[in-house]
């Protein structure tokens, strides 16, 4: 059964650049100031993330699992404990420990 999970968007990006995103039920864009959006990410159960510092940062804060789409080289080892930081493209298959993950998290 599908659980639908609330979704918190922090970006840099329009309204309009974000419009087709924001219609999916259950997204809403976060829009305080940068130091505010950041906490309220680090206080995520993962973070969904581009090559992007200001999601290194939350992570990093809020000790948060991080997917990225691509990772600079510098943000590889933010975690040293084992925490999820892993990069995924669109074609790859989810690591078996982040499914498990997500699972438990999302009941």
């Amino acid at each position: 059964t599908a659980v639908q999970v609330p979704v918190a968007v922090a970006s840099d990006g329009s309204d309009a650049d974000l419009a087709e995103l924001l219609r999916v039920p259950g997204v809403r864009r976060l829009n305080s100031n940068a130091v505010v959006d950041m906490f309220s990410l680090a206080q995520s159960k993962i973070i969904l993330a581009s090559n992007s510092t200001f999601s290194a940062w939350a992570a990093f804060l809020g000790h948060v699992p991080i997917l990225w789409a691509r990772r600079d080289e510098h943000f590889k080892d933010i975690f040293r404990d084992g925490t999820i930081n892993e990069v995924l493209a669109a074609e790859d298959e989810l690591p078996s420990r982040l499914g498990e993950y997500l699972r438990r998290v999302f009941r």
